[in-house]
């Protein structure tokens, strides 16, 4: 299942484009279960990250958990759905809060390409992105 415009297609995969892709290894309906698939290491406090995690799997609006592979690294990425689709990294013990521009995600069955960053963390360009359908980060 693909998740961004169909329109935008085309242009992620441009020659000219700079993209980060990463491999899905596999998919899980919770962060929960692509975090213990993945083995991440939860090892600095174990406790808090699983109630971290279980926080999330109630709490957020999550659609979809991969396990990725990029440059021979295993990570977890999550899709959730707020005003618009967001993909985040899940990174145990760790947060952070940025002003950085969105970057437009495309996720095909294999793989999920996120462009260079290009759209402003305004109201408006959020209100784009959720008119239009795309799914965003800003990793």
């Amino acid at each position: 299942m693909v998740f961004a415009s169909e329109a935008i297609k085309p242009e992620i995969k441009n020659k000219n484009m700079t993209a980060q892709i990463h491999k899905i290894l596999s998919r899980h309906a919770t962060l929960s279960e692509a975090v213990a698939t993945a083995k991440i290491d939860l090892s600095y406090n174990e406790p808090l990250a699983l109630r971290d995690l279980a926080y999330a799997d109630k709490k957020y609006n999550i659609t979809a958990a991969y396990v990725t592979e990029q440059n021979g690294e295993k990570n977890v990425h999550y899709e959730l759905t707020c005003d618009i689709k967001l993909l985040n990294k899940y990174t145990p013990f760790h947060s952070c809060i940025d002003n950085s521009l969105f970057s437009r995600v495309e996720i095909t069955e294999s793989e999920i390409m996120i462009s260079k960053p290009m759209l402003p963390r305004s109201p408006k360009a959020r209100a784009m992105i959720g008119q239009i359908g795309w799914t965003v980060t800003t990793r």
